[in-house]
């Protein structure tokens, strides 16, 4: 999921809304299912893109994870959905925004708490729990 920069929170709320939309879509259409997937359009046009790391999601038992979401090989991109409360326990882009209207220049805070916290995932470490993910 890729987060819009704004000024407000009216994109991530959008977000969650399209979300929670197309989940209820599903349930009422499908009322059985086993697994949703949702995927970013533009993902299949990425050359770092490969159909076996996306199925290795599934090397973790079903009862572990409630919701599933995808890293990459390079640094990981969308910081805003990697919220780890032990880490990054805020809205970044929230703060930026707070923060901007003060003093600092949005290039220098995006420096320190964006760019920081972009760094490649190794594979072989177990399921990280995100606050982005919680409903």
């Amino acid at each position: 999921m890729r987060h819009i920069v704004s000024d407000d929170d009216s994109s991530t709320a959008r977000i969650a809304s399209c979300r929670n939309n197309l989940l209820q879509q599903a349930r009422e259409e499908l009322p059985s299912f086993d697994y949703y997937f949702v995927l970013d359009v533009d993902v299949g046009a990425s050359s770092l893109f490969d159909v076996k790391d996306f199925v290795s999601n599934f090397i973790y038992p079903s009862s572990s994870w409630l919701a599933m979401t995808a890293t990459q090989r390079s640094e990981y991109y969308d910081i805003w959905a990697l919220r780890i409360k032990s880490i990054l326990p805020f809205d970044c882009w929230q703060r930026i925004s707070e923060l901007t209207w003060f003093f600092i220049d949005r290039s220098y805070l995006m420096k320190h708490l964006v760019n920081i916290h972009q760094k490649p995932i190794p594979r072989n470490i177990s399921l990280i729990e995100v606050e982005s993910a919680k409903t």
